[in-house]
């Protein structure tokens, strides 16, 4: 499926020419990026852990799917029946309906750290789990998914931080998340990497900065959720921003 709705003949590359803004789905925050977020790029959103990064992140992929764009959603914290749970409670959102239509695929890279360990658990089927720390096997269960639902639309990637955390070198999630980033702007894919703030060195989160083309930030002051725009390819709003997470979604509160 091509963004905004239509079928998209499998391997065949979208037009990147387009420049229309990809709408966020995020109230409030289009307006402060002149309409949106650049088709084929991917945005850091990084902030300390409790501050609505994953309501940000299924906010932009439920509305992406809304609009019959086709999505990815790369989870290595929850497996995949927890994603959709996480969803269910929180927005009432049936995530299951858009993997029956073949517009959402999840990505369990939680269920084998767990198997390894704990081997009698159940875990989902193979085509879709992959060993976190082995780049090229990683890429290959990503690449297949998004094979699945088609070129363009929405992927989401939460979170990098946990891979940082946990990998025997640093550089190997480096190359993976500049993979990633190649490949969606080669298909069209406008995508989320999601780092906690803090959880890795700084010279990894100024990388991580460096490499994508937008950069996010939520905060948390007192009992107010907050975000800022750090860096956009398009001018502007530098300001904090306080925003909300309702049963109906998340926006930012004028």
């Amino acid at each position: 499926m091509a963004p905004g709705g239509g079928n998209s003949p499998k391997g065949r590359d979208p037009d990147l020419n387009k420049t229309e803004g990809i709408p966020s789905g995020i109230k409030g925050l289009d307006g402060l990026l002149e309409g949106g977020l650049v088709r084929g790029s991917i945005t850091l959103l990084l902030g300390p852990p409790g501050t609505g990064k994953s309501f940000i992140c299924h906010q932009f992929i439920h509305h992406g799917l809304k609009r019959g764009e086709p999505c990815l959603y790369v989870s290595t914290l929850l497996d995949s029946t927890r994603v959709k749970e996480q969803v269910r409670r929180a927005f009432g959102w049936d995530y299951g309906r858009y993997e029956e239509r073949g517009l959402l695929r999840i990505v369990d890279l939680h269920s084998r750290w767990a198997e390894e360990y704990f081997p009698e658990i159940a875990i989902p089927p193979l085509e879709y789990r992959a060993m976190p720390l082995n780049v090229k096997q990683v890429l290959t269960v990503i690449s297949k998914a998004r094979e699945e639902v088609g070129h363009g639309g929405r992927g989401v990637f939460y979170s990098f931080s946990s891979l940082f955390l946990a990998a025997e070198d640093v550089k190997d999630i480096l190359k993976l998340a500049h993979a990633m980033k190649a490949r969606c702007r080669q298909i069209g894919t406008t995508a989320i990497y999601v780092i906690d703030k803090g959880a890795q060195s700084d010279q990894i989160e100024e990388y991580m900065k460096a490499l994508a083309d937008c950069v996010v930030e939520t905060d948390i002051l007192g009992e107010e959720l907050r975000l800022r725009i750090v860096k956009a390819p398009m001018k502007h709003d530098r300001g904090w921003h306080p925003f909300e997470i309702t049963s109906k979604g998340v926006g930012l509160i004028k």
